[in-house]
C-alpha cells in the first residue's frame, strides 16, 4: 500500500478515533478546557498520542520512527495509527525497560508548554463537534 494512502486511511481513523473518546464528553454548551477536564488520564493520554499522530501527518513525517527514522511498516500504522516507533525500535526500548510497553516522545505532562498543547486539543475539540 502507497505512503499516501496509508496516511490518508491513518488521519481518517485517527479523527474518528478521537470523535469516539470525544462525543461522549461533549455538551452543547461545555468550553473545550470542561471537556478535556471530562477525560480520564488513559482518553487523555490517547488523545494526545493522536493529536501528535494528525500532527505528524501535517509536518509530513507520519509513519517514520522517532527513534531510527526508518520507515515504520504500513501494517503496524494499520494496527496503531499512533505509534511512534518501528518494530526493532519498539523491541528494543521494551527490553531495556523490562517488558514495560514504551512511547517516544514527550507526554503531555513532561511538556513545557502546556498551554498551547491545551490550545491544540481545543481545536481537535472544535473539529469533533
Amino acid at each position: 500500500m502507497a505512503q499516501k494512502s496509508v496516511t490518508a486511511l491513518a488521519r481518517r481513523a485517527l479523527l474518528k478515533r478521537s470523535r469516539d473518546l470525544l462525543r461522549p464528553k461533549l455538551h452543547r454548551n461545555a468550553a473545550p478546557d470542561e471537556v478535556l477536564a471530562g477525560l480520564e488520564g488513559a482518553e487523555r493520554r490517547e488523545l494526545e498520542e493522536i493529536h501528535a499522530a494528525l500532527e505528524r501527518i501535517e509536518r509530513g513525517i507520519f509513519g517514520k520512527c522517532e527513534a531510527c527514522s526508518e520507515k515504520i511498516e504500513p501494517i503496524l500504522l494499520e494496527e496503531n495509527p499512533w505509534r511512534r516507533t518501528c518494530r526493532n525500535c519498539a523491541g528494543s526500548l521494551q527490553s531495556v525497560h523490562d517488558g514495560a510497553p514504551v512511547s517516544v516522545g514527550i507526554t503531555a505532562s513532561e511538556h513545557p508548554e502546556e498551554e498551547a498543547e491545551a490550545s491544540d486539543q481545543s481545536a481537535l475539540i472544535d473539529t469533533v463537534r
